[in-house]
């Protein structure tokens, strides 16, 4: 394709030559350094009082994950062109496809925690393992699939995941408050809200993406809505790190503060 002129700059074809949307590789270059962190964060707090807490081990793996995707396409769009960019973009959606495994199982294992002991909920603890298996694999088979440049299915993976845990935190929070054992109520916010924002950004990103990203360069990013005609390359993985970045860190923060239990501790 064409070269485009964008705010008095010239951007080639982001397929045909690396580092043309800069938005998109201070973005990733950005969420590797960030995740880098909070796998360090919750690193050094897996063990306490002499034992190894699981919410932090499950959380070091979903932030290697993460790491790793993020290194990979911040790699691909700096310096890769062509086939060897889709193979690599595609390797780091198989890595998004096992840290949404990851957030399947951490929901599942604190629901397990939650209703361990209870006959009446055999069946929905049954259940909730099943899908946590099928989920897990289907999230990476998925990202396979999407591996083309389907953002919406990555998006849909993702927030799948994020949400899942989601609703296992709120309803360890509501037991939490029937029991007293919540001292601070304002932790909730964060605690819930964080998956959500995460959730949002892969969808902000799904959506931007075809008019704002590679795919826009067909048409000079004209129709990007965001930025001004022509003014947007590279904006949706800046809004997708914004979102996904403090996500995380409401996550970390959160955890610190009230710490969840699973099956496992």
């Amino acid at each position: 394709m064409e070269p485009c002129l964008v705010a008095d700059s010239w951007i080639l074809d982001p397929y045909e030559n690396a580092g043309q949307h800069a938005g998109s590789i201070i973005s990733f270059w950005s969420m590797s350094f960030l995740m880098l962190l909070h796998l360090g964060a919750v690193a050094i707090r897996i063990r306490k009082d002499g034992k190894t807490r699981a919410i932090p081990v499950i959380l070091t793996i979903f932030f290697l994950c993460s790491v790793i995707s993020g290194v990979l396409q911040a790699v691909a769009h700096s310096f890769i062109t062509g086939t060897t960019k889709t193979h690599l973009l595609m390797t780091a959606r198989l890595w998004l496809g096992f840290a949404a495994g990851t957030c399947l199982f951490l929901g599942t294992s604190m629901g397990e925690a939650l209703m361990h002991g209870n006959r009446e909920l055999a069946a929905p603890r049954t259940l909730m393992w099943v899908f946590f298996v099928f989920g897990a694999g289907a999230s990476v088979f998925a990202m396979a699939l999407a591996s083309g440049g389907d953002d919406l299915v990555q998006a849909a993976v993702m927030s799948a995941a994020f949400l899942w845990a989601d609703a296992f935190w709120i309803a360890t929070s509501r037991k939490m408050q029937r029991e007293g054992s919540l001292q601070e109520k304002s932790i909730l916010l964060p605690k819930i809200g964080g998956p959500i924002l995460m959730a949002l950004g892969f969808w902000i990103l799904a959506i931007l993406e075809p008019t704002c990203g590679v795919k826009g360069h067909s048409d000079c990013y004209k129709s990007c809505p965001v930025g001004g005609p022509g003014m947007g390359p590279g904006l949706p993985h800046v809004f997708f790190l914004a979102m996904f970045a403090f996500g995380t860190f409401c996550m970390v923060y959160a955890q610190e503060k009230v710490p969840d239990k699973t099956f496992l501790d």
